[in-house]
């Protein structure tokens, strides 16, 4: 049993490691959070459709070196 937990834990010994679980925690702790309010206001092809229009002017913003958020901003009016 120790040594299935050392090897669970052994890359925590890694800053950048200890760094991406808090992320991945925090991450989940929003996603779960927005999640219920958009199933809750029956928001869900929307939220779909959205992320289908941003993410193409991201790559497209990021191919042209352009600010991300100004690709996102665009994206999103353009929904």
């Amino acid at each position: 049993m120790n040594v299935i937990l050392e090897i669970l834990a052994d890359p925590l010994q890694y800053a950048f490691m200890r760094y991406g679980l808090a992320e991945v925690i925090l991450l989940s702790i929003a996603s779960g959070l927005v999640g219920v309010f958009v199933v809750q206001r029956q928001l869900t092809f929307f939220a779909h459709a959205l992320s289908h229009t941003i993410f193409p002017t991201l790559v497209l913003a990021a191919i042209l070196r352009l600010d991300l958020i100004v690709g996102a901003i665009a994206g999103g009016l353009g929904t």
